[in-house]
């Protein structure tokens, strides 16, 4: 064989090989999830993995961002392919909620440019609500809101907490759809498109994207797909990998609760819930948690809500490892008595909080037109919660998601027994 030939033989398999490799190391990236830490001899250890506090040692990290700032692509294959029906007839206002200090501005600009970039054609107007901006913040905000490629308003004095920011938000939003965004969030490629399309066939639901974890500002860690936001007893909410979730016939998960880093959801829709409940003050945790089990549990008719999650959607969250809890009395006290029935002096007792548990009184904004409590820890939420007896037979106790009750009777054969399920509970006397 003639050299020149030979060596273009070889050049060629050079070339072939390192095209393989690159397609190979490709396919890595896009497919190989963030794995978080296994519940330790816990219930539910074969389907359930909770997030920690700490992020895990072996996580893949990722550049936040592409070598031109624009935001990064962790959609697979077969969710850049797909396409949503009817959804160019929905556009969206997107309301992201400010404090009214300790503002770290560029974070915030990096937030409203992830979420808009390109995106900007489903987006009517971004209006950023503040509860008491004031000084050069405020004279920032102004400049960048003008800015921003569409329209920008900036509400100044919305009250206070994350709950009365959202509703002045959205009373002043005009797109069939209000997207509620914290300002430290991350938007990546392609993250509205399938909210959107969810409300175009779901239209009596509230759907969040899939979060991935955005707690080190220089690095980005894709999560398991399974990953969805959870309610925990007693008035908590923690990011759990739920292996035994099955989609829907859309490819969507259900969710039993709200973080509220980010959510998406029809006006019509949010107006029928009545919003957030502002009884609740700026406890944005308890906002969030008493939204959830009204979203699933009220409707007009046979009509429920319900919380979904597209996995085509991603975008990253700074404090995807933080367990949300309702420890405020006045709350745990608000949401027992609104929710909670026969069960309310259970939940105020396992909070540990000084409330009066006898005080059944209903408060105002009880409605007539949702299920009982009972449907939704028998429908919606996962973990086992403790039976009416409970109470008076031991003392609930939660250790990092894992259930216990300490027995207290003489006679009770069960002595730190660990709870598997919601029949194993319902058996302790």
């Amino acid at each position: 064989m003639p050299a020149r030939v030979k060596n273009i033989v070889i050049l060629l398999l050079i070339v072939a090989f390192a095209y393989v490799l690159h397609i190979k190391l490709k396919e890595h990236r896009e497919t190989s999830p963030t794995v978080l830490s296994d519940l330790q001899h816990g219930a539910f250890a074969s389907h359930i993995r909770l997030s920690g506090t700490d992020p895990p040692g072996n996580q893949r990290l990722m550049v936040a961002v592409s070598a031109d700032g624009a935001p990064i692509d962790v959609r697979s294959d077969k969710c850049r392919r797909q396409r949503y029906v009817d959804v160019e007839r929905l556009t969206a206002t997107v309301v992201v909620d400010l404090p009214g200090e300790n503002v770290d501005v560029k974070q915030f600009y990096s937030t409203v440019d992830s979420l808009l970039s390109g995106a900007q054609a489903l987006v009517d107007e971004v209006i950023v609500v503040a509860a008491d901006l004031k000084g050069p913040v405020a004279r920032q905000v102004d400049r960048y809101m003008a800015s921003i490629g569409v329209a920008g308003r900036l509400i100044r004095n919305a009250g206070t907490g994350q709950a009365s920011s959202r509703v002045a938000g959205a009373k002043v939003a005009k797109s069939p759809v209000v997207v509620f965004a914290d300002w430290r969030v991350m938007g990546t490629v392609g993250w509205l498109r399938p909210l959107l399309g969810t409300l175009a066939i779901e239209p009596n639901s509230i759907v969040v994207p899939h979060l991935n974890d955005a707690s080190d500002s220089a690095s980005f860690a894709t999560t398991p797909e399974r990953l969805l936001a959870e309610y925990m007893w007693p008035l908590s909410i923690r990011m759990m990998e739920n292996a035994s979730a099955v989609p829907t016939s859309h490819g969507l998960y259900r969710s039993s609760t709200l973080r509220g880093d980010l959510f998406a959801v029809r006006r019509d829709f949010w107006d029928q819930l009545g919003g957030y409940d502002l009884a609740l003050g700026d406890d944005s945790a308890a906002a969030n948690v008493e939204l959830s089990i009204r979203a699933w549990q009220c409707g007009r008719g046979a009509e429920r809500g319900s919380i979904l999650m597209n996995r085509c959607s991603h975008i990253g969250v700074r404090n995807i490892h933080e367990v949300i809890r309702v420890v405020e009395p006045n709350s745990v006290n608000y949401i027992a008595r609104l929710w909670f029935g026969d069960r309310q002096a259970i939940l105020i007792r396992s909070v540990g909080v000084l409330v009066d548990p006898d005080d059944t009184s209903r408060p105002a904004g009880k409605r007539d037109d949702c299920r009982n409590i009972e449907t939704y820890f028998n429908d919606v939420a996962s973990f086992p919660i403790p039976s009416t007896e409970a109470i008076h037979f031991g003392q609930l106790q939660t250790y990092t998601g894992k259930l216990y009750v300490v027995a207290q009777r003489h006679n009770s054969s069960c002595i730190n027994c660990r709870i598997k399920g919601k029949s194993d509970l319902s058996k302790v006397q």
